[in-house]
């Protein structure tokens, strides 16, 4: 039987000199992004996106309304970073093609639920856990259009964890162990991909500390 379990947490602005005060919560926004290489393309992606290999490229995304889910399966727990809206660029040497045949078809996050940033830590068995993240973002129907994803194997420091082992989301610069770029616009299927050449940062409004990680727990729940 799958366990579940689940704990709705809110970012919290800082007010009234950091204190935290019940009823004047409010959700923050983040920044998150990137720069990537591609070096690698696999099946047929589109003639126009195939010029982008061999230049260093970036993205930010300006994540607003934001919250974390922490879910717990089998023995993994995972926390997904969920948001309201969102603000997606790129920028560099090919950002007018990234921009227009890509960045501005995205519409929701790929992880389900709004949900765009997931970190997932699991239990391998004689006290050795594993840590991974992954970074979605996709057009209304990504199997006809261009998406994106990120992702790598952070280490324990990356992502400490909270008291019931879900990972804590805080300010963070990690390599990414890939970026691809998916293309299935028309005839297209392919991908392009920065392996090992990318990576992918995180900037909170108000970092969320262990203590006050617990605090918003104990109010949210």
């Amino acid at each position: 039987m799958r366990r579940h379990a689940r704990v709705m947490i809110v970012a919290l602005v800082t007010v009234a000199a950091s204190m935290l005060l019940v009823g004047q919560a409010a959700a923050v926004n983040l920044s998150m992004g990137g720069t990537f290489t591609m070096n690698f393309t696999s099946g047929t992606p589109g003639a126009d996106l195939l010029p982008i290999v061999g230049n260093e490229n970036s993205w930010t995304i300006l994540l607003e309304g934001v919250e974390y889910e922490c879910s717990v399966e089998w023995d993994a727990w995972i926390t997904t970073l969920r948001a309201t809206s969102f603000e997606f660029e790129f920028f560099g040497p090919d950002a007018a093609v990234l921009n227009s045949e890509v960045a501005d078809h995205f519409t929701q996050g790929g992880l389900g639920g709004d949900g765009y940033f997931e970190v997932r830590v699991e239990d391998l068995g004689g006290g050795y856990l594993h840590w991974s993240f992954i970074f979605y973002i996709w057009p209304d129907v990504p199997s006809e259009g261009v998406y994106w994803q990120v992702d790598g194997w952070p280490g324990p420091d990356d992502f400490p964890l909270d008291d019931d082992g879900c990972p804590i989301i805080g300010p963070f610069e990690l390599d990414a162990t890939q970026t691809i770029l998916f293309d299935r616009r028309g005839s297209n299927d392919g991908n392009i991909a920065a392996l090992n050449a990318s990576d992918i940062w995180l900037e909170l409004g108000s970092p969320v500390s262990q203590a006050t990680w617990s605090t918003l727990k104990a109010l949210y729940r």
